[in-house]
Order: C-alpha cells, then sequence, then structure tokens
C-alpha cells in the first residue's frame, strides 16, 4: 500500500555531545524524500500514520511485548545487574508516553553477543534483525556498550520493529531517554517539534527529555495501538 512504502524513510541517528549539563542530545538525520504517489492524507506533521493490523479476528492485549536484548558488553557495564536494568531502561523510557495509550511491557531478557566487526550502533542494529527474531513480541530492543567507529547512539526506522540504543556508562541516563526517542520512530513519529523556541524529545539537534512536542504527541496517540495485538 501506499504508506508503506514511506516507512523506511526515516532513520534515527543520534549523537550525544560533551556536554552533558545541558541536559541535550544532537541527532543527525538521515531522511529521504516521500515518493509523489504516496498518500498525502497519512503524512501528517511529525511523522505518519501507520496501517494498523486488521483486529477484526484478534483480542486487544493491554502492552506491546518487548524483549530486551543485552550485549556482553553492555552486560558487563552492569556487573550482574543486567536483566533488572535493561527492564528499568524500558520502562523508564515507557514513562514518556504516560497518557498517550501506548503501553510496552519487557516480557524476556536475552543474552547476546554482538559482533566484534560492529563498528556502529547501525551495525548492532542490523546484526540483531538476523539473529533474534520477534518470536511472538511485538518490538525487539537491543542494548549495547559496543565500542563503535561513529557517535551514533541510537538506531530505528520508522513503523519498524527493531530498537538498538548504544549505552554511555558516564551517562546512563540517556540510555531511557535515546530509546524513548527511538521508539517514537517505531509509533511513525519523524524528527520535529512545533513549539516556536522549543527542543522536544523528536528534535534532530538537541531535545529537552520531558517535553513530548504537541505534533509529536498526536502522532504517538494516532498509531497508539499498532503493537496492541495478541493472536487469534
Amino acid at each position: 500500500m501506499a504508506r508503506h512504502r514511506a516507512l523506511n524513510h526515516v532513520v534515527s541517528l543520534i549523537a550525544i555531545p560533551v556536554v552533558w549539563a545541558a541536559a541535550a542530545f544532537s541527532f543527525s538525520e538521515l531522511l529521504a524524500p516521500a515518493s509523489a504517489s504516496d498518500d498525502a492524507d497519512h503524512h501528517l506533521e511529525c511523522g505518519i500514520e501507520l496501517d494498523n493490523v486488521d483486529q477484526s479476528d484478534a483480542q486487544l492485549a493491554r502492552s506491546g511485548r518487548v524483549v530486551l536484548v543485552t550485549d556482553e558488553e553492555w552486560r558487563d557495564t552492569m556487573t550482574g545487574r543486567h536483566p533488572s536494568e535493561a527492564r528499568h531502561v524500558l520502562l523508564d523510557a515507557a514513562s514518556l508516553f504516560r497518557g498517550m495509550g501506548i503501553h510496552l511491557l519487557p516480557i524476556r531478557v536475552v543474552d547476546w553477543e554482538s559482533p566484534e566487526e560492529a563498528g556502529s550502533i547501525r551495525d548492532v542494529w542490523l546484526a540483531v534483525q538476523q539473529t533474534v527474531p520477534l518470536d511472538g513480541a511485538d518490538v525487539v530492543v537491543v542494548l549495547s556498550a559496543q565500542k563503535r567507529t561513529t557517535s551514533q547512539d541510537g538506531y530505528a526506522n520508522v513503523g519498524g520493529n527493531y530498537v538498538a540504543v548504544s549505552h554511555h556508562p558516564e551517562q546512563p541516563e540517556s540510555d531511557a531517554l535515546v530509546l524513548a526517542h527511538e521508539l517514537s520512530h517505531l509509533f511513525g513519529a519523524h524528527h520535529g517539534c512545533d513549539v516556536p523556541g522549543r527542543e522536544g524529545l523528536m528534535t534532530p539537534k538537541g531535545f529537552d527529555h520531558d517535553l513530548v512536542c504537541p505534533c509529536v504527541r498526536r502522532i504517538l496517540e494516532l498509531n497508539a495501538d499498532r503493537f496492541h495485538m495478541v493472536a487469534p
């Protein structure tokens, strides 16, 4: 369908600057132009309306089901606390969606070995898709502390099912913020904010961690039910 052709157009590449005191992150954005044949009615400011699965023969679930994947470097930084810490990262990220109809539930934590040759968080994102299936989940989130040759800190595609987040031991609170940004892409959000003079969660060049801009909120609420499904 026409709407599907735009789903992979936006990829989030997040870079955290050296100065943490300003509580800001910087972003670079890869945005391919939409096809002229795309349905303009479903390309809204700050994002797109995603195609929802037919729910006629399904029972609504309370939460989107998330598999948390941790690589060996990330587990090493957690000193034995990695299952609970991984869940905390997801729940902290999901708290930013409170009141929007988006509910995410961690259903399991999987130990994983990221490829040694992975030089970027995008490489990690690609590798986990090849080795960790959804297997009944709606989303797979990989938390990685793999050393990188690039400054990207998160990766996801709009309307997808996989997210990768790079850990910063010196700024652990950033993990949940980066994850919330990437999860927003899964729910159709592009980069942007419609509050004059402010930067929000999806602003490509820095954000206030507690601000979900109104246009982004509309997209998230519009697509909130895309994972709230169980098998018929």
